[in-house]
């Protein structure tokens, strides 16, 4: 009966208290370490596992959304591509206009600056054309400074007999009829009273100095010298020869006409 032919089998209890209180608790915190290493593994088993099922559903569901849009895209894409079309056509047509207006611009603004060119030329030239006009109508002038120029000329004639007429009812030529006189006076020469008539009876324009051919060589050189200085001055004068029958003497004849 000494012999025990089965021995029961110890529980983890009585197993446990068969050691020591420090095996005890390096068992324990064996044990622990190897419960926390495991858990977080399995965690990730089924955290993956889950992902997986829930990746492979969404993918289903993309295809399965992709199946259903593909007839709508295609639509799409066709009438986004006639539009497409439709829209450059337009504006090619846009811009061919809006180059033909560009180009039509151009030539209107090149035709209106011609134009602003002749009317710019037209009115210059009718600017001059008045301003010849208002010198040509204005009344002739002679400064005293003009006058001066005239005697100083003369004085190397002084003592030369001379007549002068005019119109007598004609304001201007009778105001430089005037001039003339006062200019001769300063230079010497001498007024001679033209016998009747005194005034000019015939429509006549410019200033004339007449001399008889046969007069003395001083009297030419003088009537020349008057010519000269008057046109020199902005008179228009020019000589001439009286070639009447009467007998040759030597006084020089001043004829004021109207200005020109």
């Amino acid at each position: 009966m000494d012999d025990i032919l089965i021995t029961p089998r110890k529980t983890w209890g009585e197993w446990l208290s068969g050691f020591s209180p420090q095996v005890k608790a390096a068992l324990i915190g064996a044990v622990v370490t190897i419960v926390l290493a495991v858990i977080p593994f399995f965690l990730y088993l089924a955290q993956n596992s889950r992902l997986k099922q829930d990746n492979a559903s969404k993918t289903a569901k993309i295809q399965e959304l992709e199946l259903e849009l593909t007839p709508f895209r295609t639509l799409a894409v066709e009438k986004y591509s006639k539009a497409d079309a439709e829209a450059m056509k337009k504006l090619g047509e846009a811009m061919t206009v809006l180059q033909q207006n560009y180009s039509d611009a151009l030539t209107t603004i090149a035709s209106l600056q011609e134009q602003m060119r002749s009317a710019r030329t037209e009115a210059e030239t009718a600017k001059a054309t008045a301003q010849k006009l208002e010198q040509r109508l204005a009344d002739r002038v002679l400064t005293d400074a003009q006058l001066s120029a005239i005697a100083d000329r003369l004085r190397a004639f002084s003592a030369q007999e001379y007549q002068i007429t005019t119109f007598w009812n004609l304001k201007e030529p009778v105001a430089i009829a005037n001039r003339i006189h006062k200019s001769l006076i300063a230079a010497g020469w001498l007024f001679k009273k033209p016998e009747p008539p005194t005034f000019l009876l015939e429509p006549m324009a410019g200033i004339r100095v007449w001399v008889h051919p046969a007069a003395e060589e001083r009297t030419k050189q003088a009537a020349n010298a008057l010519v000269s200085v008057l046109s020199e001055q902005g008179m228009a004068a020019e000589l001439r020869h009286n070639n009447a029958p009467q007998k040759p003497d030597n006084i020089i004849n001043i004829q004021v006409g109207t200005k020109l």
